[in-house]
């Protein structure tokens, strides 16, 4: 099986990085700065892992396949935000499996690594929910992101 990776962290510093890896490999990604002090250690981090025979290999190939499921990954999103709403327990990650065809496996995974974290994260998994679409289609190429 093949896997595809949404991801979205938070660090320390503020700074948040959202991308998309194609079997380990970054191909869409941004990253929105925080403080001006760095610091790159992880408040919390969420990662939506699909897995499947073939992928398409091109990166605006996987963006339109990330948009035609998007309303799968978004219901899951919604689902696994409510199911979280006293926050998680720090250092463990939290699973959600997605229900989906057969062939394809998709699985929500967020942890936090202090408190605060895992208060933030059930915001932060219905706001992806709310603006999957959104922020799908504005992420920049992995070429574009190496310029910045």
């Amino acid at each position: 099986m093949k896997s595809l990776t949404f991801y979205r962290q938070k660090r320390l510093d503020g700074g948040i990085r959202t991308g998309v890896e194609l079997d380990g490999e970054r191909i869409l990604e941004c990253f929105e700065p925080g403080s001006p002090l760095e610091d790159p250690k992880l408040l919390w981090w969420i990662d939506v892992r699909c897995s499947q025979k073939t992928w398409p290999s091109e990166p605006e190939e996987v963006r339109a396949w990330l948009l035609e499921n998007a309303q799968r990954i978004e219901g899951g999103l919604s689902v696994f935000a409510a199911e979280l709403g006293a926050g998680i327990d720090i250092n463990w990650p939290a699973k959600h499996v997605v229900s989906s065809r057969t062939g394809l496996k998709i699985e929500i995974f967020c942890s936090a690594m202090r408190r605060v974290g895992g208060r933030e994260i059930q915001a932060e998994l219905s706001n992806l929910a709310k603006n999957w679409q959104t922020i799908i289609a504005q992420l920049p190429s992995n070429e574009a992101a190496i310029a910045d």
